[in-house]
């Protein structure tokens, strides 16, 4: 999640883990779906990755829209 976001949107506290714009966000979950695989002995992680990873991109979309 977006620095700025987490902190304005959901009251957590800064982290400085998180990607400092919108776009390091975007470029981070862009990393994840690159590394995302259908693996053979959990194949259960990948929807569970895939799930995440929508999530995170719809709090993203909000808190862009928020920031309007």
């Amino acid at each position: 999640m977006w620095r700025s976001c987490a902190c304005v949107c959901e009251g957590k506290a800064f982290d400085p883990t998180l990607p400092s714009t919108p776009a390091a966000a975007l470029d981070a979950l862009a990393a994840r779906v690159a590394r995302l695989h259908q693996g053979h002995r959990d194949p259960e992680a990948f929807y569970e990755q895939r799930s995440e990873i929508a999530g995170e991109l719809r709090r993203l979309a909000r808190a862009l829209d928020y920031t309007k």
